[in-house]
């Protein structure tokens, strides 16, 4: 079964980039395209209005997400036709569902071989469709890398990955599949610890993780140590001054996730998100 780009989609401007920036990465990965949109958010249900919980009016939302899909797959086919006679072109299908995102990514996992999951970042508006109680559950039902994607990014201009790690054995997986995308793309890997505490001296952990790197063998891959008494503020910062990137991580790593997707700084953070961040779940099926 040939893999995909999965693009979860709300047809927002980040959602719409993400969809761009997908159909650039089927070229490379030699993978099809699959958009998925789901019309009714069960979450808010209690709290909407009686029309929103009529289920008459599900065939309706159903119509107009059919109707935006299309719309959106023929945009998709153009692009795709300005790619140079010798790239792959990929299938673009769509499909659409009224379950909660969770279940229905979980489905969709289920039947379909997915290479990487593809979100649009938030945007600062207060009604984004995207809330983060969504983002949550995309993580937590994925198991494969999700790539969230801020509107206006343009693939063609990343040089370079940057992974954070705590020297966790399990990253050198992670490490693996992001040394594959540069051999594809053409960019280097840095994995990057941030001490939170002065050392002068490498400990164990350290030192067995830089020789597993090492046995990569890796054009490209390097080790970056860096200090900084806030973890998030550090990577956004080395991320910004080494731009343009890819910010990656594990989900394991949770106190930066949660100050990326929780906390009410790294909100602002995550609104304001002009960098790619690619994140690789706990259960990262191979």
């Amino acid at each position: 079964m040939k893999k995909n780009i999965l693009i979860l989609t709300d047809f927002s401007e980040n959602a719409s980039s993400a969809a761009e920036a997908g159909l650039a990465l089927c070229s490379k990965l030699n993978t099809d395209l699959l958009l998925f949109h789901t019309y009714i958010d069960y979450p808010a249900l209690p709290f909407a209005s009686d029309e929103a919980w009529n289920p008459e009016s599900f065939p309706l939302k159903k119509q107009e997400a059919e109707k935006k899909l299309r719309c959106l797959t023929e945009g998709l086919e153009y692009l795709a036709a300005q790619f140079d006679a010798a790239s792959h072109q990929p299938t673009i299908q769509f499909r659409t569902d009224d379950g909660a995102l969770g279940v229905s990514l979980e489905t969709i996992l289920e039947q379909q071989s997915i290479e990487l999951i593809v979100i649009g970042a938030r945007s600062p508006r207060h009604d984004d469709p995207l809330a983060g109680a969504d983002t949550n559950a995309i993580i937590r039902y994925a198991n494969r890398p999700v790539l969230v994607i801020p509107a206006g990014t343009n693939l063609a201009e990343i040089h370079q990955i940057v992974f954070a790690t705590d020297f966790d054995p399990a990253d050198l997986e992670a490490v693996r599949y992001l040394v594959k995308l540069s051999k594809l793309f053409g960019f280097g890997v840095e994995v990057i610890h941030v001490g939170l505490t002065q050392s002068k001296t490498a400990d164990q952990d350290q030192i067995a993780f830089k020789k597993s790197l090492d046995e990569l063998h890796a054009t490209g891959l390097r080790f970056v140590q860096v200090n900084g008494k806030d973890l998030v503020t550090r990577l956004n910062k080395f991320a910004t001054e080494n731009g343009p990137v890819i910010l990656a991580l594990r989900h394991h790593h949770h106190p930066f996730f949660i100050n990326l997707f929780v906390r009410s700084k790294a909100k602002a953070l995550l609104e304001k998100q002009k960098t790619p961040l690619l994140i690789f779940p706990e259960s990262l099926d191979t």
